[in-house]
C-alpha cells in the first residue's frame, strides 16, 4: 500500500535504499548537506509507521484500508468542526470488530491517510481518557 505523507527513507537494519532516498531532494538540507533534526525526526517517524502498517497488513491482509474506511465513516457521522481524538477513532474502529494491529502505530498511517484525504486536520494535543493510558497526550482532530 502507498500511503500519502508517509516516505520510506534507509532502513538502518539492512543498509538498503527506500523509495524516498531516491528522492532525496524533497529533505532540506543543512549548510553541511545533512538533513535537519527536523527532518530526520519525521523520517524516523516515518520509517516506524511503515514498517507498523505493512507489518499490519501482512498479519492481517488488508487491516489498513478496513482501518481508514471503518474509520472515514464514523467521521461523516459528525458536522464538519466537530473536534475528536485519535483515541476515540481507534476505539470506534476497535469496537466495530477490527482487529488489534501487532503495533498500535500503525495507527499513525490510517490518520495520516484521513488527514491527506481531507477528512481531519490536526489541531493539537488533549489527554486520553482511558485510565490505562496515564493521562497520555493523544491527538486532537478538528472533523472537515
Amino acid at each position: 500500500m502507498n500511503w500519502p505523507g508517509l516516505a520510506r527513507h534507509t532502513d538502518p537494519q539492512t543498509s538498503h535504499q527506500t523509495e524516498s532516498m531516491k528522492q532525496q531532494d524533497n529533505f532540506t538540507l543543512d549548510i553541511f548537506g545533512e538533513r535537519s533534526a527536523a527532518e530526520q525526526a519525521k523520517a524516523l517517524r516515518d520509517d516506524g509507521i511503515y514498517k507498523a502498517v505493512s507489518h499490519a497488513d501482512q498479519v492481517a491482509p488488508g487491516w489498513s484500508d478496513k482501518a481508514f474506511e471503518i474509520s472515514a465513516m464514523y467521521l461523516n457521522q459528525f458536522d464538519a468542526g466537530s473536534e475528536t481524538t485519535s483515541e476515540a477513532i481507534r476505539l470506534h474502529a476497535e469496537r466495530s470488530g477490527l482487529s488489534h494491529p501487532p503495533d498500535t502505530r500503525a495507527w499513525g498511517a490510517v490518520l495520516l491517510r484521513l488527514a491527506k484525504a481531507n477528512k481531519i486536520k490536526k489541531l493539537g494535543w488533549t489527554t486520553a481518557q482511558d485510565p490505562k493510558a496515564h493521562c497520555r497526550p493523544v491527538t486532537l482532530w478538528q472533523i472537515k
